[in-house]
C-alpha cells in the first residue's frame, strides 16, 4: 500500500509539474525550427516568426560602424534554403553555368554539390522566379537591374531580407559567431591569413562542397564563409531604434545601387565572418571595356519563400 500511494503521489505531482510547465514547454518547442524538409528542388528549414537584436554591440571586436545594434521583430515564419544553392540546383534551373573556373589561380571546388559562385544578385533574382514557376508558384519579383520590385505576398522563391538571414544565422544566439565568441577552421570555411598571398597552415583558398561544416542551431550550413550570400536589401545605414520587418535601409549609399553581402566566403578573414558583418556589391553592374558585366569570386546566395 505504501509503494501504491507514493506513486500516487509521484504520478499526481507530475500531473501537477505538467499543467504548470507543460504549456511552456510546448511554446518553447514551437519556437525551435524544425529540420530540413524537401517538397520540391531544395531542402528548407522553417524558421519560426521572433524579436531578436541585429547587428553588434559597440565593444564587439572588429565591429564596424554599418553594424549599428537595433531590435528587429521578424512577424511571419518563412522556409530557408538548409545550404547555399548549389551547381546541381543552378543547372537544373537555369539551364546554363556561371563562371566556376580558376580564379587567380586559387584552387576551386569541383562537383555539383559545391555551392553556386560567382553568381551577380541579378541572377539570383532570375533563379528564384524561374524555381518558383517550376514549382506552380508566383513569382515573388519583376523588373530589373535597379528597378526590381518584390511582391511580398508571393508563394514563390526570393532572396532573404538582411534582417531574415541575421536571424536565421544568429539562431538564437547573441554572440559574434553562431558558434560563441569564436569561430575556428573545423567550424567555418574562413580565413586565417591576413591576406591571400600571406602564411598560414594549410591554407584552404577555395570555396568547399556544402555540409563540410557542422550547421547552426537550427540546422543551417555555411551561414559563416564558404560564399558570401546575396540578400533581397541595398546597402545602408540601419534604422536607430525598433523597427518590424524591414527590408531597405534608413539611408540608402550610392542611390541605391548596392545590394547587401552577407557571412562572409572563403578568402574573407573570421572578423567578417561574424553574424553582424555586412559587405555590399553592385546588384547590376554595367557592362566592361570588353563588353561583359563583371563577376564577383565567392558570391553565392540561398533562398527563402514565405511560409503557409
Amino acid at each position: 500500500m505504501k509503494r501504491l500511494a507514493s506513486f500516487g503521489f509521484v504520478f499526481i505531482g507530475f500531473f501537477l509539474l505538467l499543467l504548470v510547465f507543460g504549456w511552456h514547454w510546448l511554446r518553447a518547442e514551437e519556437k525551435t525550427p524544425s529540420r530540413a524538409e524537401t517538397h520540391g528542388l531544395i531542402p528548407l528549414v522553417k524558421v519560426p516568426a521572433g524579436k531578436f537584436l541585429m547587428g553588434s554591440p559597440p565593444d564587439e571586436p572588429a565591429r564596424e560602424n554599418d553594424e549599428t545594434l537595433h531590435e528587429v521583430v521578424i512577424t511571419r515564419p518563412f522556409y530557408i534554403g538548409a545550404t547555399e544553392v548549389t551547381r546541381k540546383q543552378w543547372l537544373k534551373v537555369k539551364w546554363y553555368s556561371t563562371t566556376w573556373l580558376d580564379h587567380s589561380g586559387l584552387t576551386r571546388c569541383d562537383g555539383i554539390d559545391c555551392p553556386a559562385d560567382m553568381v551577380r544578385w541579378q541572377e539570383a533574382i532570375e533563379f528564384c522566379n524561374r524555381l518558383s514557376i517550376l514549382e506552380g508558384r508566383t513569382r515573388c519579383y519583376s523588373g530589373k537591374g535597379d528597378h526590381v520590385q518584390w511582391k511580398r505576398d508571393c508563394t514563390g522563391y526570393r532572396l532573404p531580407t538582411e534582417a531574415e538571414w541575421e536571424y536565421a544565422a544568429r539562431a538564437g544566439t547573441t554572440t559574434p559567431f553562431y558558434t560563441g565568441a569564436t569561430m575556428t577552421r573545423t567550424q567555418a570555411n574562413c580565413s586565417e591569413m591576413t591576406d591571400l598571398f600571406g602564411s598560414s597552415p594549410e591554407p584552404r583558398r577555395n570555396v568547399m562542397s556544402i555540409r563540410g561544416f557542422p550547421p547552426n542551431q537550427w540546422g543551417l550550413y555555411d551561414m559563416s564563409g564558404n560564399l558570401e550570400e546575396w540578400v533581397w536589401d541595398r546597402y545602408g545605414d540601419y534604422a536607430t531604434g525598433p523597427v518590424v520587418d524591414p527590408a531597405e535601409p534608413a539611408s540608402p549609399y550610392e542611390n541605391g545601387r548596392y545590394r547587401v553581402l552577407r557571412g562572409g566566403y572563403w578568402a574573407t578573414a573570421f572578423s567578417g565572418c561574424r553574424s553582424a558583418a555586412r559587405s555590399r556589391a553592385l546588384g547590376d553592374p554595367q557592362h566592361n571595356e570588353w563588353g561583359l558585366k563583371p563577376r564577383i569570386a565567392g558570391a553565392g546566395f540561398r533562398v527563402v519563400r514565405n511560409a503557409e
